[in-house]
């Protein structure tokens, strides 16, 4: 029997933003600045405009998962993403349908956490 780990169902969750236009990444870059730095420089180098439906986490974010692909027990995966309202829901289904636990983070930097699955205990 496979398993399904939490890496697996982000995976799957970016298929699914991918397939509705949105620029969706693991692993961009080494922080979340320079991140940003690489969409808009990207766009920019091919003559298009920065895309307005994105959701990514880092290098430093994937840290998050243990060796299994799991995220790790009091820790979090954030997500940066940047949008509407609207598109914050098409982010959170597509998440919440892989079995994710989320909580939008409305702070400064504003992100997604995604915790594991509600089965594991995280609400």
């Amino acid at each position: 029997m496979i398993t399904m780990t939490h890496r697996d169902a982000v995976r799957r969750a970016f298929k699914t933003l991918r397939t509705k236009g949105f620029k969706a990444r693991m692993n961009l870059s080494c922080c979340t600045s320079c991140a940003w730095y690489e969409i808009n420089s990207t766009a920019n180098e091919q003559g298009k405009p920065t895309p307005t439906q994105v959701v990514f986490f880092t290098n430093q974010g994937a840290r998050a998962f243990n060796e299994l692909g799991n995220i790790k027990k009091r820790n979090a995966l954030y997500l940066q993403w940047a949008s509407n309202e609207d598109d914050f829901n098409v982010i959170k289904n597509a998440l919440e349908g892989e079995g994710l636990y989320i909580n939008k983070y409305e702070g400064v930097n504003r992100c997604v956490e995604v915790y594991g699955t509600k089965e594991e205990g995280n609400e």
